[in-house]
């Protein structure tokens, strides 16, 4: 007889990806590709269970959510965000400027989290930080994977 863990990792190695990932990229594709795993490479939660990339800037996230969209096709109701902002910044306002930017719907948004600031804030993080979070450890060892041949292509 199997222990229980043994019968949970058996049934989630049979159960079916939640992404699809491109295999005949286009010149552009690649591109977006390279950008991605770059992107996650330096502002990607690299130990989590699941894909979380974080940053302030918007073009940045909207580069990283338009790679996990067009290369992965992963499952759009599986995207979530989550906002950090400082206390005294409006984070329903805030929340609205990330949704129309990420194209991603209010109700993908959890909580945001609001920290009391430390000293003076002087135009940081304008419009908070935004974590694009997608729960697949399977999508997280897949880009990870390919973030590691590519750094050994350029050794």
């Amino acid at each position: 007889r199997r222990m229980a863990s043994e019968t949970n990792r058996f049934n989630f190695e049979r159960s079916p990806l939640s992404f699809q990932a491109k295999t005949n990229l286009t010149l552009a594709e690649r591109q977006l590709k390279i950008a991605g795993l770059m992107l996650y490479w330096g502002e990607g939660a690299k130990k989590n269970q699941s894909v979380d990339f974080a940053n302030s800037d918007p073009r940045m996230a909207k580069l990283f959510i338009k790679f996990i969209r067009d290369i992965y096709g992963v499952n759009e109701a599986r995207i979530k965000g989550q906002l950090y902002c400082y206390e005294g910044q409006d984070c329903v306002k805030l929340l609205k400027f990330w949704s129309e930017k990420l194209t991603l719907p209010i109700g993908q948004f959890t909580k945001p989290y609001v920290c009391k600031p430390r000293g003076t804030i002087h135009g940081k993080m304008e419009h908070g930080l935004i974590h694009v979070r997608y729960s697949d450890v399977r999508l997280l060892k897949s880009i990870l994977d390919e973030i590691g041949e590519l750094a050994e292509a350029m050794n």
